[in-house]
C-alpha cells in the first residue's frame, strides 16, 4: 500500500508539471522527441564539415562525446596508481616501473602492496609483502587466511578509492584474484611479468581475461598469450636494464678471493623459504667439490632475509649477487630467474630445486615444458639433454646434469643476451602506460583546422609531401594525424626513444636518424619513403635545437626527392597548455583545451646550396607564421 501511494504522488507531480504554462522562450528551446523506434541523430557530427581535413571529425565545442566519466575525472587531477608486488624480486621490478613513472608523471600518486624498494621509490606502501612471499602449492595453504583478508582489503579499497589504474607484478597465485577485483571495480589493470601459464596450466589464460594489458619479459611469451586472446606486449627482460657485471678480477678483489683460483658461486635464491629448503643441499654439494678440489674458492649470493647455517669454508656475500655472478667459472642455480641472471653473466650452471614432497608430486605432474631451467626457453633449447626431473628420495628435487657423463659438452655462449630483449624493460612498461595517459588526455582536445586546403592542392599535384614542424608543437600534431600511416622522422637520441614508441602506438612508420646521430640513414630512409609515396613529417629543429631554426639537412631529403614542404603548426593559448622548461618550450595543451591546426601554403626547394639555402628560410617563415600567425614570433599563442 506504501509502495501504491509513493507511486501515485509522483504521477500527480508528472501531471501537474505538464499542465504548467511555459515561457515563450522555453517553448522555443523545446525540443520533440522521436518516435519511439525511430533512429536518433549522433551528436559526432555536430560542427562537422565534409573535406575539412581530419580535424573536423571531432566536436569544436564541449566534451568529446564517448568519455566516461571516470576519463574525465582521471585527466583533470592527478593520477592515481595501485602497484601490487609480492615477493622481492617482483618489489625491485615494481619499484623500476614507478620510478620510471615518476619521471614521465611526477604529480602521481601511488599506493602499494610491496616492500622495501617500492616504499624507496616514493610508493605508499599499504601492506607489507615480507610474510606473504610463498612457493609451492602445500606451503601456499599456510598463507590462504593471510592473503584472502589482504584481497579483501584490496577488494575495498578498488570500489571505494578513484584508482586509475592497477599495476599487478608477478605473483599470479594471488594476482590473478586482485586483477579480477579491480576489473569489477572498473580499474584497468596492468600484469607486469605474466604468470608462466605456457609451463604448467594452459588452460587458465581464461584467467587473465580481466587484464587490460599484458606486459611479457620473455620473447615467446608474446605469441603465446596472444594466440589465446589476451592483450600482451612483449617489452623485454628487466635484468637487461641493470648495469653490467664488473670485471672478473675487479669482482673477485672485491669479495676478497685469490684471482689466480677458480670460484663456484651458489645461488640459493632470495626468499627465505627458498633458502630455508637449498641450503642444506647446496651446502652438501659445495662441500663435495671442496673435498674432491681443495683450489677451488665457494662463495654464496646471501639475503639478509634468510639464515645460512654452517657455511664452514664458504664465504657468504650480503646484498648484490652480481659482484658473486662476475666472479664465478660455474655455478649452482635454484630454478627460476637467477639462472636468466647467470647466463647474461656468462656463468655455466647447474640447475637445482626441492620442493615439499606433496608440492613435487603435483609439480611433476602439471608442468607441461621439458626444461626445468627457465634459460632453456628463451634459447629455444631442443630437446636434446632436457633437464631430468627426478625425485630425491621422499625430499622432493628437480636437477640438472652437471659435469658428470651426460652433460653438454660445451656451454652455449651465443646470442643469449639478445633473447633477452632491448634494455629498458621498465621504461617500455611506463611509455606504454603514458601513451596511455596521453591518449585519454588528448581525446579530450578540441581541434580546429585551418589551411587543409593547402593540404588538398599539394596532394593534387602528385608530389611527395614533407611536412615540417617545430619540435614543440609535436605533440597535439600527432595526435591531430594519427592512424594514417604517415612516415615520422626522429632522432636515434635516448629522448627520441620515447617518441619513436608513442609515435608507433599511434600509427606512424618510424625512421630513426638526425642532423648528428644516424643523419645519413635518417636521410635515406625519408627519401626512399617519399619514393614509395608515403607522406613524411620532421621537427627541423630538433633534437635538441636552436629552438625554432630551420637545419638545412631536414630539407636536403625533400629536395633530393623532389617534394613540396608543407609547414604545420599548432596553436593553444598561454593558460589552456602546460609549457614544459625545456630547450623548445614543449607544449602539452590541458584538457579539453581548444587547439587550433594551420597549415601552410607548399613550398619548393630549389636545386643547389643557392635553393637549399632559399628553401630553408621561407620554410622558416611560414613555421613562424602557421605557429604564431601572420605577425611572426611576436608573441607567445594567445
Amino acid at each position: 500500500m506504501a509502495g501504491d501511494r509513493r507511486y501515485h504522488a509522483r504521477a500527480d507531480r508528472r501531471a501537474r508539471a505538464a499542465r504548467r504554462p511555459r515561457s515563450g522562450a522555453a517553448q522555443a528551446g523545446a525540443r520533440e522527441l522521436p518516435a519511439r523506434g525511430a533512429r536518433r541523430g549522433s551528436r559526432r557530427g555536430v560542427g562537422r564539415r565534409r573535406g575539412a581535413g581530419p580535424g573536423a571529425r571531432l566536436p569544436r565545442r564541449g566534451r568529446r562525446p564517448g568519455l566516461a566519466p571516470r576519463q574525465r575525472a582521471a585527466v583533470s587531477r592527478a593520477p592515481r596508481i595501485y602497484v601490487s608486488a609480492g615477493e622481492p624480486s617482483g618489489d625491485a621490478h615494481a619499484a623500476a616501473v614507478v620510478t620510471a613513472l615518476r619521471r614521465r608523471l611526477p604529480a602521481a600518486a601511488f599506493e602499494a602492496f610491496g616492500g622495501p624498494s617500492l616504499e624507496a621509490a616514493g610508493a605508499t606502501v599499504l601492506d607489507r609483502m615480507e610474510r606473504m612471499s610463498v612457493v609451492g602449492f602445500v606451503e601456499a595453504l599456510w598463507k590462504l587466511p593471510a592473503h584472502f583478508r589482504l584481497l579483501a582489503r584490496v577488494r575495498e579499497a578498488f570500489r571505494t578509492k578513484r584508482y586509475d589504474l592497477a599495476i599487478l607484478v608477478d605473483y599470479p597465485g594471488y594476482h590473478l584474484r586482485a586483477a579480477a577485483a579491480a576489473h569489477a571495480a572498473g580499474v584497468p589493470v596492468l600484469y607486469y611479468i605474466a604468470p608462466q601459464l605456457w609451463a604448467w596450466a594452459p588452460g587458465r589464460v581464461r584467467r587473465l581475461a580481466a587484464v587490460s594489458r599484458l606486459a611479457v619479459i620473455l620473447p615467446f611469451e608474446e605469441t603465446f598469450f596472444r594466440d589465446h586472446g589476451v592483450p600482451a606486449t612483449f617489452v623485454g627482460h628487466p635484468l637487461r636494464d641493470r648495469p653490467p657485471p664488473p670485471a672478473r678480477a675487479e669482482a673477485r678483489r672485491a669479495l676478497g678471493l685469490d684471482p689466480e683460483r677458480p670460484v663456484l658461486g651458489l645461488f640459493p635464491g632470495s626468499r627465505a623459504q627458498e633458502v630455508r629448503r637449498l641450503w642444506p643441499a647446496f651446502r652438501g654439494a659445495a662441500e663435495r667439490v671442496l673435498a674432491e678440489r681443495p683450489v677451488v674458492q665457494v662463495v654464496v649470493a646471501g639475503t639478509s632475509r634468510a639464515r645460512y647455517p654452517h657455511p664452514g669454508a664458504i664465504r657468504i656475500h650480503w646484498g648484490d649477487p652480481r659482484p658473486v655472478f662476475a666472479a664465478a667459472d660455474a655455478g649452482l642455480c635454484k630454478s627460476g630467474t637467477t639462472t636468466l641472471e647467470a647466463a647474461l653473466a656468462d656463468v655455466p650452471m647447474a640447475i637445482a630445486y626441492r620442493l615439499n614432497p606433496v608440492s613435487f608430486a603435483i609439480a611433476i605432474r602439471v608442468l607441461r615444458v621439458p626444461h626445468v631451467g627457465l634459460v632453456n626457453h628463451p634459447a629455444g633449447a631442443g630437446g636434446d639433454n632436457p633437464a631430468a626431473a627426478r625425485s630425491g628420495g621422499r625430499r622432493g628435487a628437480a636437477a640438472a646434469p652437471g659435469s658428470r657423463p651426460g652433460a653438454r659438452p660445451a656451454w652455449p655462449t651465443g646470442g643469449r643476451r639478445s633473447r633477452g630483449g632491448a634494455r629498458g624493460g621498465a621504461r617500455r612498461v611506463t611509455v606504454g602506460l603514458a601513451a596511455g595517459v596521453m591518449r585519454l588526455l588528448a581525446a579530450t582536445w578540441r581541434y580546429r583546422v585551418r589551411g587543409w586546403e593547402h593540404v588538398a592542392a599539394a596532394r593534387a599535384t602528385g608530389r611527395p609531401i614533407v611536412y615540417v614542424l617545430w619540435h614543440s608543437r609535436i605533440l597535439p600534431l600527432l595526435y591531430h594525424r594519427r592512424g594514417e600511416g604517415m612516415a615520422l622522422l626522429i632522432s636515434r637520441h635516448r629522448d627520441g626513444g620515447y617518441l619513436t614508441e608513442l609515435s608507433e602506438r599511434w600509427g606512424y612508420r618510424v625512421v630513426r636518424g638526425s642532423s648528428r646521430r644516424g643523419g645519413e640513414v635518417g636521410l635515406l630512409g625519408l627519401v626512399r619513403a617519399l619514393e614509395r609515396g608515403a607522406e613524411v613529417a620532421l621537427t627541423p629543429d630538433g633534437p635538441h635545437g636552436p629552438a625554432e631554426r630551420v637545419k638545412p639537412g631536414a630539407l636536403a631529403a625533400a629536395q633530393h626527392a623532389n617534394a613540396l614542404v608543407v609547414a604545420a603548426g599548432a596553436r593553444a593559448s598561454e593558460r589552456g597548455a602546460w609549457w614544459i622548461r625545456s630547450w623548445d618550450r614543449f607544449c602539452i595543451p590541458k584538457p579539453f583545451a581548444a587547439v587550433e591546426v594551420v597549415y601552410g601554403a607548399p613550398l619548393s626547394v630549389g636545386a643547389g646550396k643557392d635553393g637549399l639555402r632559399q628553401g630553408v628560410a621561407a620554410a622558416e617563415r611560414a613555421l613562424r607564421a602557421v605557429t604564431y600567425g601572420e605577425e611572426g614570433r611576436g608573441k607567445r599563442d594567445g
